[in-house]
């Protein structure tokens, strides 16, 4: 049996295909989707903050009490980016932030879901005059607040 030029081609061109589809098959990640996979390897994607809350805070704290404020999050970000948290006065004066926490953690981007509980070199917020506060959280693309008041006794 011969074969002429063009035929050879044909063959080869489908051996070669067939052997793609087979090592594509062979290595491709069976449990992952096709956008989860584009979504790691692509390098050009932003960082975004898709959800970011303040939770778990009290409506009222007493004149020293240290104020723990948590932020729940999910984020492409690269590793070491947490909120920017700053607690404003009634007539909008900083009073607190979370500002120098150095954070070290392994570099990268990543899809997250993180909790991140503010505190600055001196630990948490503690305020020593009462009236209301707004407390701030930013992070990439996010902004949230919520209010809370500073009282003398918790009824």
């Amino acid at each position: 049996m011969s074969f002429n030029r063009k035929q050879v081609y044909l063959i080869i061109l489908g051996a070669i295909s067939i052997s793609f589809f087979v090592i594509g098959i062979k290595f491709w990640p069976h449990n992952e989707s096709i956008t989860q996979v584009s979504q790691q390897n692509d390098i050009f994607k932003p960082m975004a903050v898709y959800t970011m809350d303040i939770i778990e805070l009290q409506q009222n704290y007493t004149v020293g009490q240290p104020i723990t404020i948590k932020i729940k999050y999910i984020a492409y970000l690269n590793a070491g980016h947490h909120p920017d948290v700053k607690i404003l006065d009634s007539n909008n004066n900083q009073v607190w932030t979370n500002c120098c926490i150095a954070e070290s953690q392994a570099p990268g981007m990543h899809n997250s879901t993180g909790l991140y509980v503010a505190e600055n070199w001196r630990g948490y917020p503690i305020i020593n005059e009462t009236g209301t506060y707004t407390i701030i959280a930013s992070l990439v693309n996010k902004t949230t607040m919520k209010t809370f008041n500073v009282i003398t006794d918790i009824p």
